[in-house]
């Protein structure tokens, strides 16, 4: 603990527990002090007040006359959780949350619907493939062999096919194409 006598320049600084007086000289006060100037200014934001704030505790000494010094009080920010600004999210939610409201059960319908149509959607597609599937192996299955294909041959009946038409046949795998001819063509 340490006490300050005055007495002009000198004074005279006694510390607790010393035996001795410590004599020192004080710097004298200026004779005429300047307020602090307050620079009308719109603040808008945090920052805005931190540089005015760090304006005016620049007292322009010879080693901070550049430097702007802040104080803990000057410094200090009120960091609440209603200083956050957070994101509106509107933009990507469903219609029918954005009323607040409204009671999620009743809307619980609407939100569902669009799971439910990918599961059922999904689901008629795989069951739609997998029917198609099963009918083609049942059809290869019960499908004639290549080796007696190979032997088969193909009778035409002529009276079935109109004067001047074409019709297509299949044999041993591959199109006969069986026209039957006008008389006139066949005398030409």
């Amino acid at each position: 603990m340490s006490n300050l006598a005055r007495s002009g320049n000198v004074a005279t600084k006694v510390i607790c527990g010393a035996q001795y007086h410590v004599p020192f000289v004080v710097a004298a006060s200026p004779a005429k002090v300047t307020p602090v100037k307050d620079v009308v200014t719109e603040f808008k934001n945090a920052d805005s007040l931190q540089d005015a704030a760090s304006r005016t505790t620049n007292h322009g000494h010879l080693l901070s006359s550049n430097f702007a010094f802040k104080g803990i009080n000057v410094t200090s920010r009120r960091l609440a959780h209603t200083d956050v600004k957070f994101p509106d999210m509107s933009n990507y939610r469903r219609e029918v949350t954005l009323d607040a409201n409204t009671a999620a059960r009743d809307t619980e319908d609407q939100r569902r619907s669009l799971a439910h149509a990918v599961y059922y959607g999904a689901g008629g597609v795989m069951s739609l493939w997998a029917a198609k599937e099963s009918a083609q192996v049942m059809v290869v299955f019960k499908a004639m062999a290549a080796d007696q294909r190979a032997l088969a041959s193909i009778e035409v009946n002529m009276n079935e096919i109109p004067e001047g038409v074409t019709k297509t046949y299949e044999w041993r795998g591959k199109p006969v194409f069986v026209k039957h001819r006008t008389k006139k063509e066949i005398a030409a």
